[in-house]
């Protein structure tokens, strides 16, 4: 290994002569600073087990540029010059990027102006991408025609309709998506339509007592009993108790995606000798990452549909839909409100393209009014 000291009147001087003397792969061991400027040890071919080795010369009372291993990369003077270069990349990353997008618009100016628009309605660009390259139209209206079709099959109905055939259902999802009240308009429009002596609520949620109550009201107003499950076991239990119930409803606990006690229900659901059936709660006013997150977690479990919530609140679709195609999942119910039962509805996809056309046309109606009011 070759170790020099250089002496500089400041540290870019000092680098200059690491990199002239050791080259460019030389590791800066320790800097300080002295009366006539900076004193910087480097070395070539340095690794941490030789700095380690190296002892203190007690006789001359000076450390040796081996004595301790160094933290260089903390070195504020080199902190300084990786983030200048870690921002001109990014720079440099973006102007490319603009380069390559407007050499597309050129060479593809129908599939750009799709990308575009999807982007625009929230679709992420991958998933804008990859349809956008199926496009082969003459103009722009025709090529959204098309997208529009490529969508509508990439948004498969589930075929399940719990509100008509009964069965078990259990709905999980991220914490404040709106599980116990869609649970409740499902419930309520069965009742509605087949009476309730043959409904029954569960929750598993065994960690909030305010969740227990919520779904209790809910029970009492319709007239149905309603039980607690704190184990795999205890729902066995429970559902062989409402064995003779045409329709029941599993809520499960509001809880973080990150949260340990998450694989305890997972695996009360799992582990149950029943039959049942999950859906996925997704809302759609939640960010991309934590859509994407929310299917990775709660996709352990075999889903049988996706129902998106709070139709009403959301300024985009196409988040929520990008997700849904992007892991191929069946989309059973939407709702619109909190009111229960009314405001759910089963899931159409030629209804939610144009919810999320509409969406998108409004949002850029709000900027146009909004910078005119700047203007104004």
């Amino acid at each position: 290994m070759k170790i020099r000291r250089f002496f500089a009147p400041d540290m870019k001087t000092a680098l200059r002569q690491v990199s002239e003397e050791l080259g460019p792969d030389a590791a800066i061991m320790s800097s300080r600073k002295t009366d006539g400027g900076v004193e910087v040890v480097a070395a070539l071919d340095y690794s941490i087990e030789t700095a380690t080795s190296v002892k203190r010369d007690k006789t001359t009372e000076q450390e040796s540029p081996m004595t301790k291993q160094v933290e260089w990369s903390q070195e504020p003077n080199l902190i300084a010059i990786r983030n200048e270069v870690s921002v001109l990349k990014e720079l440099l990353q973006e102007q490319l990027g603009e380069l390559a997008w407007a050499d597309k618009r050129r060479r593809e100016p129908i599939q750009s102006a799709i990308v575009r628009r999807m982007v625009s309605m929230g679709f992420t660009a991958p998933i804008a991408d990859q349809f956008a390259s199926r496009i082969n139209a003459p103009d722009v209206d025709s090529a959204w025609e098309q997208l529009s079709m490529e969508l509508s099959h990439a948004l498969p109905q589930a075929t399940t309709n719990l509100i008509e055939h009964g069965g078990i259902y259990s709905l999980v999802g991220p914490t404040g998506v709106g599980k116990t009240t869609t649970l409740a308009k499902l419930a309520a429009q069965y009742v509605l339509k087949h009476g309730n002596k043959g409904v029954a609520l569960v929750t598993t949620d065994s960690y909030r007592i305010a969740a227990h109550e919520q779904l209790r009201t809910y029970a009492n107003i319709m007239s149905v009993p309603m039980r607690v499950a704190d184990s795999a076991e205890k729902l066995d239990e429970i559902l062989e108790e409402f064995a003779d119930k045409e329709l029941v409803m599993i809520d499960t606990a509001g809880i973080s995606q990150r949260d340990k006690r998450l694989a305890q229900q997972m695996n009360c659901l799992m582990n149950s000798g029943k039959n049942i059936e999950s859906f996925l709660v997704l809302s759609t006013t939640s960010q991309t990452s934590v859509l994407r997150q929310a299917v990775k977690t709660f996709g352990v479990i075999p889903l049988s549909g996706v129902i998106l919530t709070k139709l009403d609140e959301t300024m985009s679709l196409g988040e929520s839909l990008s997700a849904v195609i992007a892991n191929q999942l069946k989309v059973s119910y939407i709702t619109n409100g909190q009111r229960v039962p009314e405001d759910i509805a089963i899931a159409k996809p030629s209804e939610l393209l144009r919810l999320a056309v509409d969406l998108e046309k409004q949002m850029q109606q709000d900027w146009i009014t909004a910078m005119n009011r700047q203007l104004g």
